[in-house]
């Protein structure tokens, strides 16, 4: 059965279900999100992505949670084909979440604030502060690096960032499970760029 959310804005929907597939329920920084949609998915280029998350959080199709922001709506049995891509306009211009469906309980507690809201401190027994960190463990942690990665290859190599990263998406579709940042180590070698310090910056 159709939800009001799917009637309203089914690539929204859809969108944050594929978000979610991969990680199964929980909060994802606000961070990553973005990285997710630019550079697992290559729906978007990075500051698509961020402005995209920022319209969904003011409309409440994202919502922040103590760990993160979580999907406003319920996305889990949701179905999405392999090869789906968003459509710019509704998810740049967004129908505000039906109040009905806002508030994932399945994925935790939401907070009812509409914008990206910093990790609380929390004190440990010896009085240090710290910030537990938001990142799932699920993500690969090469995954952050990402970013500084294609400037590195872009700017030791004759290519365009963007293309850079068509190359890497073409390669992940055609190998099949493989990261994007060994994607993008492989045009590097295409390029006669050395791998070894390109990958050892990953892990800094």
């Amino acid at each position: 059965m159709m939800t009001d959310a799917q009637k309203v804005a089914p690539d929204i929907v859809t969108l944050l279900a594929h978000t979610w597939a991969a990680l199964g329920s929980g909060a994802i920084d606000a961070e990553t999100i973005p990285r997710i949609w630019a550079y697992d998915m290559g729906w978007f280029d990075i500051d698509t992505a961020k402005k995209i998350r920022d319209t969904l959080l003011q409309t409440d199709w994202l919502v922040s949670s103590d760990s993160g922001l979580v999907p406003g709506i319920d996305v889990e049995g949701v179905e999405h084909t392999f090869g789906w891509m968003p459509l710019m306009r509704t998810l740049l211009n967004p129908p505000p979440c039906p109040r009905e469906t806002a508030g994932a309980d399945s994925l935790g507690t939401v907070a009812p604030a509409a914008a990206v809201s910093p990790p609380s401190p929390s004190s440990d027994p010896s009085g240090s502060t710290t910030r537990e960190s938001t990142v799932p463990t699920t993500m690969d942690p090469a995954a952050a690096g990402i970013e500084g990665l294609l400037k590195q290859v872009t700017a030791a190599s004759s290519l365009a960032n963007k293309e850079v990263l068509r190359r890497a998406q073409r390669k992940r579709r055609a190998l099949g499970p493989i990261t994007l940042w060994m994607c993008i180590l492989l045009v590097a070698r295409e390029q006669d760029l050395q791998v070894g310090p390109l990958l050892q910056s990953l892990g800094e």
